[in-house]
């Protein structure tokens, strides 16, 4: 508000801020500006803000299921080698019996889960924190774009929202009348 109450442009003055203001918004309002078209300019983008939520809104839900099930599945088995096993091995050795290799697997992973907890819960701590520092870099963002693409079910839906998200800036753009080489640099970035 400032900004343009100071005489500057209202595409400059959102373009200062480029985390609330996306790309897309600047350079419509830039256009409806210029083309004396912004009140059609703002429609659109409202447009394209409400389908952009409804797709956000649609992926979360088709993440937050598996998610919590992947959550839950790694809580149960972490309580069952820690709890449950160490009980079973001590009913095993009481027996002196063989057991099957997969039983000694088992047991013997439990073991070291419970010799060096502490030692797991910071290698896991480290990896997420390394995982997050390297979303940052841009090498790092494309690889875990990369193998986000590469995993079962979600892959292929991470793929079809970013599809369509390209697909609605830039219908969104081009109906705003940006030239289409600007619409497809500007869409390219999302």
């Amino acid at each position: 508000i400032e900004a343009v109450s100071q005489g500057f442009s209202l595409s400059y003055a959102i373009g200062k801020y480029p985390k609330v203001f996306s790309a897309v918004w600047t350079n419509l309002v830039e256009v409806g500006e210029a083309s004396g078209t912004l009140p059609g300019v703002l429609k659109e983008v409202a447009k394209y803000q409400e389908s952009a939520q409804r797709i956000k809104a649609k992926v979360i839900s088709a993440f937050f299921y598996p998610t919590i099930l992947i959550i839950a599945a790694m809580a149960a088995l972490t309580f069952f080698m820690l709890n449950i096993i160490p009980k079973f091995e001590a009913i095993f050795k009481g027996l002196r019996v063989e057991l099957p290799l997969i039983t000694q697997i088992v047991m013997a992973v439990s073991g070291i889960m419970r010799r060096y907890f502490l030692f797991w819960v910071v290698v896991f701590f480290a990896i997420v924190a390394g995982i997050m520092f390297s979303i940052r870099t841009k090498q790092g963002r494309f690889i875990f774009d990369l193998f986000r693409l590469r995993v079962p079910i979600m892959g292929p839906l991470t793929l079809q929202v970013s599809i369509l998200r390209f697909a609605r800036s830039l219908a969104t753009l081009i109906q705003a009348g940006v030239p289409i080489l600007r619409s497809l640099e500007i869409s390219s970035r999302l």
